[in-house]
Order: C-alpha cells, then sequence, then structure tokens
C-alpha cells in the first residue's frame, strides 16, 4: 500500500497547473471533490438510469465512495475537527444539488447520497482517517444501496415477499442441480461481493499513485461529462412524473419480481379471480409507491435540508459548489 497522499506533495509527473488546481483546505476540499460527486450524479447518473442499465445505485456508491476516500487522503491530519467530517459535508452537498436537476428522481437518490455519507463518516467518526477507518466506512457505505430498494420493496410486497421466499426455496429445493442452494445463501453470497467490491475500492483509492488520481479528477471536470442545467428548481409535469412511474414499473428488475409474483399467485390461488385481484393489487400497489416517490418535489427536498437544524450547515458549500459550476460553464462556452 502507498502512502496517504498529500496534497502539497504529489508526485514529480504533475504539471505546476495541476498542483496549483489541488484543494488546499478543508472548505476547499468538501467543496471541490462535492462537485465532483454532483457532476457524476447529475450527469452519469442520469445517463445509466434513462438507459435502465442495472444495478445503477450500486455503481454510483462505487464512485461515492472512491470520491470519500480520496477527499479524506487529501485533507489535511491537522485539520482532525473539519477533515473528520468532510465525507458528510461532500455527500449533503451532492445531496442537496442533485436536487436541483431537472432530470430523474429527486427524493430517493437524495436519500442514498446523504445516507451513504452518514455511513462512511460513521466508521471514520469511529476509528479514524486511517485506512482502517476508512475500510469500516467503506462498507457501512456499500449496506445502503441493499437497505433502501429491500425499504421500498418491502412497502409493495408486504408479507407477500416472505410467503414467495418460502415457495421458491421449496421450489429450488426440488431441483437436483440447485439442491443446497436457496435464495438465503444467493442474497449472502450477493451481500458479500457488494462488500467486497466497495471495500475493494477504498483499497484501490490507497494503492493508485497520484498522478492517476490526478488524471480522473481532469476527465471528470472534463467536457466529455456534461451535467445539464443546475439552478432553481423545476417543476414536473403531470404527465412527465406518469413516465417516470412507467420506468420504474418496466425496470428490469421489478419486471423480474412481478413476473415471480405471478408465477406465486398463480401456483398458490385457488382461483382465476383471486390471482387477478392480487396480481393487479400489487401493481397498483407499486404504481402508488412509485407516483409518490416522483412527487416529492424539489422545492421540498432543498428546503427540509435548508431548514433542518443539523443539515443547513452545508449551505455554503452548495453555494460554493454552485458557483464552481457556474465558471466552469463560462469557461467552456
Amino acid at each position: 500500500m502507498s502512502k496517504q497522499i498529500n496534497p502539497m506533495t504529489l508526485e514529480p509527473s504533475l504539471n505546476k497547473f495541476e498542483k496549483k488546481a489541488m484543494p488546499r483546505s478543508s472548505f476547499d476540499i468538501a467543496a471541490f471533490y462535492a462537485m465532483q460527486l454532483s457532476l457524476m450524479e447529475v450527469g452519469l447518473g442520469s445517463l445509466l438510469h434513462a438507459l435502465h442499465i442495472p444495478f445503477t445505485g450500486f455503481l454510483l456508491s462505487l464512485n461515492q465512495c472512491f470520491l470519500l476516500n480520496r477527499a479524506l487522503l487529501y485533507s489535511s491530519s491537522s485539520d482532525s475537527s473539519g477533515g473528520r467530517f468532510i465525507p458528510m459535508t461532500i455527500s449533503n452537498t451532492a445531496a442537496i444539488i442533485k436536487t436541483l436537476s431537472p432530470y430523474g428522481k429527486k427524493f430517493t437518490p437524495m436519500l442514498a447520497i446523504s445516507m451513504q455519507g452518514l455511513l462512511f463518516n460513521v466508521g471514520v467518526m469511529l476509528f479514524g482517517k486511517n485506512l482502517f477507518g476508512r475500510c469500516v466506512g467503506s462498507l457501512l457505505l456499500s449496506l445502503w444501496p441493499m437497505i433502501q430498494p429491500v425499504v421500498v420493496y418491502g412497502i409493495i410486497y408486504g408479507s407477500i415477499f416472505l410467503d414467495m421466499t418460502a415457495y421458491y426455496n421449496q421450489m429450488m429445493s426440488k431441483l437436483p442441480w440447485l439442491e443446497g442452494i436457496n435464495l438465503q445463501i444467493l442474497a449472502l453470497g450477493f451481500i458479500f461481493v457488494h462488500i467486497a467490491l466497495t471495500v475493494g475500492i477504498c483499497l484501490l483509492t490507497q494503492a493508485m499513485p497520484a498522478y492517476m488520481l490526478h488524471r480522473y479528477d481532469r476527465y471528470v471536470m472534463s467536457d466529455r461529462l456534461q451535467i445539464g442545467s443546475l439552478g432553481t428548481p423545476k417543476k414536473t409535469t403531470f404527465s412527465r412524473k406518469l413516465i417516470g412511474v412507467w420506468k420504474d414499473l418496466t425496470s428490469p428488475f421489478f419486471l423480474l419480481s412481478i413476473i415471480l409474483s405471478g408465477f406465486f399467485f398463480y401456483a398458490t390461488l385457488n382461483s382465476l379471480g383471486s390471482f387477478f385481484f392480487a396480481f393487479f393489487r400489487l401493481i397498483a400497489i407499486a404504481f402508488l409507491t412509485f407516483f409518490i416517490l416522483r412527487n416529492i418535489s424539489s422545492e421540498w427536498c432543498v428546503n427540509f435540508f435548508s431548514n433542518s437544524y443539523l443539515l443547513k450547515r452545508y449551505t455554503p458549500y452548495v453555494e460554493e459548489v454552485l458557483n464552481r459550476i457556474q465558471k466552469q460553464a463560462e469557461l467552456k462556452q
């Protein structure tokens, strides 16, 4: 493993302009990486969601883990009070800016970015900004992309989920080539891979040389990643909300779950009428849940952060990031 990177002593391969662009204080570091995280969440995140790329939330959480680890590597060891809260500062700032994007969902991405930053910060608070503390923080961060879908789908499926799990475990036990494997084992395997990849990102950040990390910074800040317009939150029309709900209903993961639900209802219910009632009732609950999540406005999300006693402290960072984005856009024109 390489030593922690100090922005004041970068490798000789960095030119003088790259050295000058390096963040210095805790405020600069937080604003710099909050801007990066915002660019990726608003630009790349919107693109991945629009293309229905599977596990988009997990891919974005890996990027957030990467940036939070980098921010702590660059933060000054002498600034222990400010540096210790940099992950939460970066994450909450990016969460607010995400709500200003005219594209995609507002509430669930904001919640994910903020909670992942909080969980990462717990590891740092408990064990420090060293490698072990960052690994624990990365591990905790990796849990939220699994917790949030479970909460949403738990609202939709309720107790049906447990009955479906028992039914498909019984079905799998009857297949010789799946003997000894059940859904719980598959879920544990998925969780293990999830955690291993996230902690691997932490170790990779520690091992990568400074000049490679800086090349990544330059790429993210380049014209290759366009983030669209930010500013005053825009109201989404009713038709656009319905289009968004349709995208949620036709996402690969939900389609798979609804197909499995259909087979379960058909096999366990006694009549065709009961099947149609249970099946379409489930779709109606899913539609209502997705619509409510889509109907939470940008204004509500921004006011939630701005008026919260614990979260309004990040307002100066939001203003700084928006100013930097505006200046960057003006230089590109």
